[in-house]
């Protein structure tokens, strides 16, 4: 899976996640919005702004 800047356009950051006890794989990612005043994240948890994320090793 790739999310490419036109797909994400508007969004301020991205954050990719793996399940935790799951074996890194494309088809375990999932992204959630941050936003400005919810900046919270879990520990481990990829940032990703204003760039191509490609999810596949």
């Amino acid at each position: 899976m790739t999310v490419s800047n036109n797909q994400i356009s508007n969004t301020r950051v991205l954050a990719a996640q793996i399940p935790e006890g799951v074996a890194p794989n494309k088809t375990h990612f999932r992204t959630i919005t941050v936003t400005e005043d919810k900046p919270e994240l879990e520990e481990g948890s990829v940032f990703v702004k204003n760039s191509v994320l490609s999810l596949d090793p």
